[in-house]
């Protein structure tokens, strides 16, 4: 009887034992999992920035204020919006055979990474961006106000005079006619221009309507009083992309195709 008490005792002293072990071993299986999880290794020498593309366009008008050195006051710089008239002067309304007006320009990389852009102008219709209408003229022609201008750039932003080689009237072309077929093609553009972070470049647009140009350009009266008065809006677009001069871990040509 003695003997079998004793089994029964070590019997329940060894399942007591093997709970214990359990339970020992669970916390301390949960003790090291729960330190694994929240392990910490960090350092202060490397951090990840995304880069980003911020391209701003301004404007100065032809009479800004300018320092000693000939260069545009930094304060007469206004960011275009697309309500600004960047060609507006006193008498901006009043186009005919050679009215002339000048504004600058200056595109400005503003963002973290070298990008390219394109610059371009086009003739609109009006302020939403519809298309220029044409008109009946005086020899019952088909015609657009854009037609009879001509818009040309320049780098830079050296003051203007109306002599300008690029802007001024060449009296002696023979063919009028020629040229003026060639007016509504609208030149000024720029492609595949480089500006690294923080960099700028300007641009002188200029847009004429030349001297030589007769009665083609005039409306008949009656389209006029059926359709008002022809008008010309221009905008402007400067797309950009990342520059392909960014580079990683294997070179610069990651982004080539950018």
């Amino acid at each position: 009887m003695k003997e079998k008490n004793e089994k029964k005792n070590y019997t329940k002293r060894a399942f007591i034992m093997s709970i214990s072990l359990i339970f020992v071993s669970i916390i301390v299986l949960v003790g090291y999992t729960f330190a694994w999880f929240t392990d910490t290794a960090t350092s202060g020498k490397n951090k990840i920035t995304a880069g980003n593309l911020d391209v701003e366009i301004e404007y100065a008008k032809v009479d800004a204020p300018r320092d000693a050195d000939g260069n545009i006051e930094e304060t007469a710089w206004k960011t275009v919006t697309e309500n600004d008239n960047i060609f507006a002067s006193t008498d901006s309304s009043l186009w005919e055979p050679g009215h002339t007006e000048v504004t600058y320009l200056r595109i400005k990389n503003n963002g973290s990474l070298a990008l390219k852009y394109d610059f371009s102008i086009q003739a609109y219709g009006s302020e939403d961006g519809s298309a220029e209408k044409t008109y009946t003229n005086v020899e019952n022609g088909t015609v657009k106000l854009s037609d009879f201008l001509i818009l040309n750039q320049k780098e830079g932003t050296a003051k203007l005079s109306r002599s300008e080689y690029w802007i001024v009237d060449d009296t002696s072309t023979p063919d009028i006619d020629e040229e003026i077929a060639a007016m509504g093609k609208l030149e000024a553009s720029s492609t595949n221009v480089v500006l690294e972070p923080g960099e700028s470049t300007t641009i002188t647009l200029a847009v004429y309507m030349p001297k030589k140009v007769g009665n083609t350009a005039n409306q008949l009266a009656s389209d006029a009083e059926a359709n008002g008065k022809p008008e010309a809006y221009f905008g402007i677009t400067v797309i950009a992309s990342q520059a392909e001069n960014e580079a990683d871990a294997f070179g610069t040509d990651y982004d080539k195709e950018a």
